[in-house]
Order: C-alpha cells, then structure tokens, then sequence
C-alpha cells in the first residue's frame, strides 16, 4: 500500500537522523540541537523516495510528524545515554565517600548537633562537588571511613549504590528526559518539520534555498499550490 511505502521509507530517513544525532552526542557530548534539521529533512527525503518524487500534501504532513517522533526518540536516547553516565558517576569515590557523610551528619545531627549555622553561610545550589554539601569535619571523617575500608568492602558498597541507582532509574529517567527540553529545543522541532514538509511535498528541482531563506513562506506556497 502506498501510505505503508510512505511510513517505512519516512521512518528509515527519520530514524537515520536520530542516529546520526544522537551519535554525534554521544562522542561529542554536545546536543547539537541544530542536527534536528536534519532529522527533518531526512524524513522528507524518505517520503519523497517513496512517492517517487511526486508531490504530495498528504506526504508532507507525514513527514513532519515523522520528524516529530524521530526528534523524541533522539532525545530518549540521549537521556539513556546521561543516565548511563551518572550510573557511572554514582559509583565513583567522591560520591560514595558522599554517601558515609549524609550518614554520618544524620547520625550526628540524631545525637543533638546542630548544624544549621553552617547551612545557613554556605549556598548548596552553587556547590560543585559531593564535599560542597557537608562540614568540613563531617566530610573528612568520611574520608577517612572510606579510606580504611578493605576494598571488597568498597566493591560491595559501589555495587549497592549501583542497585539503589537502578531501583529508582523510572523516575531518575523521566526528570532527566523532560528537564533537557527547552525553549531551543521547539524552535528547532518546529523548523525540522518545516524541513521534513518542504522536502516531502515540492519539487525535486526546488532548491533549498528557499528553505533556508524563507522557510515558512516555502511551506506556505506548498499550502496554496495544494489548494489550487
């Protein structure tokens, strides 16, 4: 059937560009948001491919929510891949040694200390390192636990941080995927739909050009031509 012709080549373009998107992420480490273009036009590519090069409102249209969807699987990926990284990270010395510390001021707090002074002269939310958050006794008595732990013992403990990690990755994962979208993010969507129409439902000999120049005004015209 022509729309099921249509879906697969859409499909194979949009998923095309979500891999080399996410791709680049991944040995960059820069989400290249601009690489959505690409998803987009992609997806047209496939559409256009599949209709052998007629045009096609109907196509066009595919092709962006394609484009939409290979845009929303690149970003997934790319979640997988940050919570992946802070798996890794959990389980390093700073963060484990953070772990005997939050232990460690519980019980001493649980005993009658009070820290609240030095809460209140120390601003948490410019901390950069797990030793940021705690006194300085708190933390160097953790240090130290840590460091006369016999190293099975670490391994043991790195692997539990590893199990509390994973118990709770739904949630980790869902903030994660919904925290890196941004303004950006659907200004860059909505000209990768753009991209995927205008390719999808014009002309071969169309130069990409008016994409670049006028992108809304190509669509437009694509709008008219199919009223006519």
């Amino acid at each position: 059937m022509p729309l099921t012709r249509s879906l697969m080549f859409g499909l194979a373009g949009g998923i095309l560009g979500a891999i080399v998107w996410t791709t680049f992420v991944y040995f960059s480490g820069i989400e290249s948001r601009c690489l959505a273009l690409l998803i987009g036009a992609l997806a047209g590519v496939g559409i256009r491919l599949s209709m052998r090069d007629r045009q096609s409102f109907g196509g066009g249209m595919l092709a962006g929510v394609i484009a939409i969807g290979a845009i929303c699987a690149g970003k997934i990926a790319i979640a997988g891949f940050s919570m992946a990284q802070l798996r890794e990270m959990m389980t390093r010395d700073p963060y484990m040694i953070g772990a005997i510390a939050e232990q460690t001021l519980e019980e001493r707090q649980q005993a009658g200390e009070d820290f609240s002074e030095w809460y209140s002269l120390h601003n948490l939310e410019v901390a950069d390192s797990p030793k940021d958050f705690y006194p300085s006794e708190i933390w160097t008595h953790a240090v130290k636990q840590w460091k006369a732990m016999p190293d099975l013992e670490k391994d043991a403990a790195r692997i539990q941080a590893a199990s509390n990690f994973d118990s709770q990755l739904p949630s980790y994962f869902i903030v994660v995927f919904i925290s890196s979208f941004k303004w950006a993010d659907i200004l860059w969507a909505v000209l990768a739909v753009v991209a995927a129409f205008f390719v999808a439902c014009t002309r071969h000999d169309q130069s990409f050009d008016r994409l670049l120049s006028d992108p809304f005004g190509a669509v437009s015209e694509c709008c008219r031509k199919k009223a006519a």
